[in-house]
């Protein structure tokens, strides 16, 4: 009797401590890997003879991360976490915490005010239990907070 309380005591103090770590989250946009996906998409649609880009895509990428940046500022989901912009860094291991979550960002096609995302627990885009969808910078923000505050998904 006394270990099953001590159990249920242990998963009470584990599951706020993930309460807390959600709340004080830090969502790591990663700028470096959405312009590289970018640039290959373009190369892509070019040795295809698809609809070609016709703008650079580093400068189509780094202006949908500024209008995220101001949709995370504006959307109540969003309060009490932190958004951080991943632009330099080959070597992003040393950002992976407990507190951490990473977003991905991917142009939508020529002309496109939409983006398809990624939010997940690792800095791998393909990691199970992600959350993916598409949309614009609005719809991005609030669903990406929601998610990584527990209020949807699965995770």
């Amino acid at each position: 009797m006394r270990a099953r309380s001590l159990v249920v005591v242990l998963l009470v103090v584990v599951g706020l401590c993930g309460c807390k770590e959600r709340k004080n989250a830090v969502l790591i946009l990663n700028e470096q890997w959405s312009v590289n996906q970018a640039m290959a998409d373009c190369q892509t649609r070019a040795r295809q003879e698809g609809p070609t880009c016709t703008t650079d895509p580093r400068v189509e990428v780094r202006d949908s991360d500024a209008q995220l940046a101001n949709a995370f500022e504006t959307e109540p989901a969003c309060s009490g976490l932190t958004l951080l912009t991943l632009n330099v860094s080959d070597h992003q291991r040393p950002l992976n915490s407990r507190r951490n979550w990473w977003l991905f960002l991917e142009l939508s096609g020529p002309g496109s005010d939409e983006r398809r995302f990624t939010v997940s627990r690792s800095d791998d885009p393909d990691a199970r239990w992600a959350l993916t969808g598409q949309g614009k910078m609005d719809f991005i923000a609030k669903s990406a907070c929601d998610f990584v505050q527990g209020r949807t998904g699965k995770l």
